[in-house]
């Protein structure tokens, strides 16, 4: 019997006062937005007419009118200025910003981005001598450097100053450093902390270029740029998609678009991405997994390089170069996932939290695999790189479980972690790799029962297929950019007739619906799997998020599926 793979938890229905205050709006928008956090009239509202969603001056931030002073003063006395970032997309994005800014103010900075495998993340005293030895005297970090404290010492003992920019949280000690920028300063009053690191690398940007007279124009050259990098992090950080954000990733979008850029038009091209129709959806699943390849597979600078480059035929070439590497985590990350889930299944079938290793694993790729395994047996999880003296790990973690606060409790077992309640890493030496397992194992297991541990599925609301169509989702866009804390729509229709499958494309699963007596056509990405419990002519229930689907210049609705099961003929099949 075909059944679900996740435990599948509809949202409750919104009042019918909240549904009344809105007659003119189709529900599924009022019941959307309640989900949401959207619980009251006056601040649907406010959504729906913007204004919760507006960009706050960058001189809100502290610490921004003393970086300004001390950049432009660097500026126009000729100093040497240097970046410094991390090897993920939001890190890269960051540096591309500022390199862009000081490019429009007449200045030539020095970048540099450590290897994730080699320099690991953030400031240290190799980052800050190699600065040194370059002639570096003003340094900023970006999306770094809020715990820095040894290295903006050494910095300053070089003669550098230091100026963090950081959306990390602040630790008890803070670097000794010119200005911090990190809207979760105790003392900051910033309206909006949740900025990703290239969120507060634009603010900056903003900051600056007003300075010397450019009036901000998010449509115009260099602004609009400076957005687009922006709005591309932003996506790929992961941040919550509200406020702010939503309003830095909306006009980041329309600046893709059009944009003229060089790199940011070779890398849509090779991700096959049309500028016209560029989504929160094709950014998050095609353009920043390109880019954080070079991180994972090669060096953060490739990606840099592209976010940099003003020639089209050598943007093309690094494009294509990111896009290979690309394919190569894909096939990596396949083949990792595939030995960590013989380790799993069945030996740690009943075991609160799962912990899995490899000796040939890349570094760069356990993290990505540490989040599928999660997410797919809805418990911690712990994915480990061995080399011959140190076992390197990064942690994905679910709902009531801190997995950065776990690894502080047994601090002695390790060399080093660090991270968030749902993310994290760590460094041990291979003989204490064992004792870390079960410590960790023995916190899950006082907080959790495993054999009642299944990935749950959120779902906004049980709908009948047949009333979703492409004047629905033209409404449901209303809502976008979709992402952290503003999740694309998810619906349930029950009692769906299978017409058709097959398995396409590398390893995803296309179905024929029937609804309401016309076809809609189904595509489960990564879902292949589930074709062996299928039958023509069976009837499902089936939990989706909708696309449009244009082709040969037709467009049609389309059911991205995310679970699917047998349907009980006497259980209710109709929407609310």
């Amino acid at each position: 019997m075909l059944a679900p793979r996740y435990q599948w938890q509809v949202a409750s229905r919104a009042p019918e006062s909240l549904f009344a205050s809105f007659p003119a709006q189709h529900p599924l928008i009022v019941q959307l937005l309640f989900n949401r956090g959207y619980t009251t009239p006056e601040n649907i509202r406010g959504f729906l007419q913007g204004a919760d969603a507006q960009e706050n001056d960058p001189f809100l931030l502290k610490g921004m009118d003393a970086a300004v002073d001390r950049i432009l003063g660097a500026v126009r006395d000729g100093e040497r200025i240097g970046i410094f970032g991390d090897y993920d997309a939001d890190g890269i994005s960051a540096a591309a910003i500022l390199w862009e800014t000081f490019t429009q103010l007449g200045a030539e900075p020095v970048v540099q981005l450590p290897h994730r495998v080699t320099d690991g993340y953030g400031l240290s005293d190799e980052a800050v001598e190699a600065l040194a030895a370059q002639g570096v005297q003003l340094l900023i970090t970006v999306d770094c450097g809020i715990s820095a404290v040894g290295p903006v010492a050494l910095a300053a003992q070089r003669g550098m100053d230091v100026i963090v920019t950081d959306h990390h949280q602040p630790p008890p000690e803070l670097p000794a450093a010119r200005a911090i920028i990190n809207p979760w300063l105790p003392d900051c009053n910033y309206p909006f902390p949740e900025l990703c690191g290239a969120g507060l690398a634009y603010k900056l940007a903003c900051a600056l270029l007003s300075a010397v007279g450019l009036v901000r124009d998010t449509e115009t050259s260099p602004f609009s740029e400076l957005n687009a990098l922006a709005a591309l992090a932003t996506v790929a950080d992961v941040v919550p998609l509200r406020s702010e954000n939503r309003t830095l990733v909306t006009a980041g979008i329309e600046a893709l678009r059009r944009t003229e850029h060089a790199g940011l038009s070779a890398l849509m091209q090779v991700a096959g991405v049309d500028p016209a129709t560029i989504s929160s959806r094709s950014i998050g699943f095609a353009l920043a997994p390109r880019l954080n390849a070079a991180g994972r597979m090669a060096h953060p600078k490739l990606a840099y390089d592209l976010l940099t480059c003003r020639d089209l035929p050598r943007a093309k070439a690094l494009a294509w170069q990111l896009h290979q590497l690309n394919l190569q985590r894909q096939d990596e990350t396949k083949r990792v996932l595939t030995e960590a889930r013989q380790q799993v299944e069945p030996a740690q079938q009943d075991e609160a939290l799962l912990w899995v290793e490899g000796v040939d694993w890349p570094a760069g790729i356990i993290g990505l695999v540490a989040g599928k395994l999660a997410e797919e047996y809805g418990k911690p999880t712990l994915a480990v790189a061995l080399d011959e003296t140190e076992a390197v790990g990064s942690c994905r973690s679910i709902r009531g479980y801190d997995i950065a606060a776990a690894l502080a409790a047994h601090s002695d077992l390790v060399r080093r972690h660090g991270g968030h309640p749902q993310a994290a890493g760590f460094a041990a030496v291979n003989e204490q790799r064992a004792a870390l397992r079960e410590a960790l194992q023995a916190d899950a297991r006082r907080l959790f029962e495993p054999a009642a541990m299944r990935p749950g599925l959120e779902i906004d609301c049980q709908v009948a297929a047949e009333k979703m169509d492409l004047d629905v989702l033209d409404q449901i866009d209303v809502l976008a950019p979709f992402g952290a804390s503003n999740p694309e729509p998810r619906f349930l229709s029950r009692g769906l007739k299978l017409r058709g499958m097959k398995t396409v494309g590398n390893g995803h699963l296309r179905t024929t619906l029937d609804v309401g007596g016309a076809s809609v056509t189904g595509i489960g990405f990564h879902m292949a799997d589930r074709a062996q419990g299928l039958g023509q002519g069976q009837t499902l229930d089936v939990v989706y998020s909708l696309q449009e689907n244009t082709w040969g210049g037709y467009s049609r609705l389309e059911f991205v599926l995310q679970d699917l099961q047998l349907a009980d003929p006497d259980r209710n099949t109709h929407g609310e």
